[in-house]
């Protein structure tokens, strides 16, 4: 009974947070289908607005979260070995990451402020400005997850923790690349 128990396929974290990853994606689907509802019923003001876009910014943020996803699993691989040390410099460059990543938003919105294109500017903007704004609570969110791994970690090997936070994480990377894909790319 206790060969079968070690040979069990073990799925990482809990299964709390494997709801709430369900629950997020059914939610964004329906935040996308939105989008793409205002680009079916008006594609040249989405097409004009597109170009508005900065598409480097919107790919310099992509590289910065698939990293931060690569730091992230790193940590989890890490405290699975015992090098909880590593884990915290992993989970540390994990945070400066999504530090980043708020930084570069924050710029990128200023700056489109500036130019005057705000939430109001059409049906495009409205939606880009709401769910990238909600994607941006979900990063703060997983900010607020990993400085707890990070604490969990000075304490001692804390596993299911590091699970939760770097599935978590792996979520806001995932919905981004589709945001970017929607908001930078899809014209």
């Amino acid at each position: 009974m206790d060969a079968a128990r070690n040979n069990a396929v073990r799925i990482p974290g809990e299964s709390g947070i494997w709801f709430v990853v369900f629950a997020e994606l059914m939610a964004f689907t329906v935040f996308f289908s939105v989008a793409l509802v205002y680009r079916i019923f008006d594609p040249s003001s989405y097409s004009e607005s597109i170009l508005l876009q900065n598409q480097l910014v919107g790919l310099l943020n992509t590289v910065i979260l698939i990293t931060s996803s690569l730091t992230a699993a790193g940590a989890v691989h890490a405290v699975k070995n015992g090098e909880e040390r590593r884990a915290s410099r992993l989970v540390l460059v994990t945070i400066g990451l999504g530090l980043l990543f708020v930084a570069v938003k924050y710029f990128e919105w200023g700056s489109k402020i500036e130019r005057g294109i705000t939430l109001n500017a059409n049906p495009f903007f409205m939606t880009y400005y709401v769910f990238t704004g909600i994607h941006l609570a979900h990063v703060l969110i997983g900010l607020a997850l990993l400085i707890s791994v990070y604490r969990a970690l000075q304490r001692g090997a804390a596993l299911k923790i590091t699970e939760i936070a770097a599935l978590f994480w792996h979520l806001v990377d995932l919905l981004w690349i589709i945001l970017f894909t929607l908001f930078y790319l899809l014209r």
